[in-house]
């Protein structure tokens, strides 16, 4: 399960661009909300396989909270998209349970 969910995010020519996008002050020119939605949804898709209980929570966060939560909180990313959209809460909980829970997860912790 994590490998599948890992070569999705880490194959994605849209999603490797995007993360680029993230790096640098870019304001994601020629990049559709579409893609961008689907990137956002990927996260979400994450959180809801740790709720379902098929990927550990340090491991989710671990692997992809880092990742989420710059996306979560980068305003550029968002332009166009409405975040505050009740639709996007599974997202918002899961950036902001990775904030919460980054102080709290070691390293040494995570295990499949």
């Amino acid at each position: 399960m994590l490998m599948k969910v890992q070569e999705t995010f880490h194959s994605s020519a849209s999603f490797r661009r995007i993360r680029e996008e993230l790096d640098g002050q870019s304001n994601f020119d020629g990049m559709s909300k579409t893609e961008r939605a689907e990137y956002a949804t990927f996260f979400e898709d994450v959180a809801l396989l740790r709720r379902g209980g098929l990927l550990r929570p340090e491991l989710a966060f671990y692997m992809f909270g880092f990742e989420a939560l710059r996306c979560w909180k980068n305003e550029r990313f968002w332009a166009g998209l409405d975040r505050d959209d009740k639709w996007w809460g599974v997202f918002r909980a899961f950036a902001s349970e990775h904030d919460l829970l980054r102080e709290k997860v070691q390293p040494n912790q995570v295990r499949l």
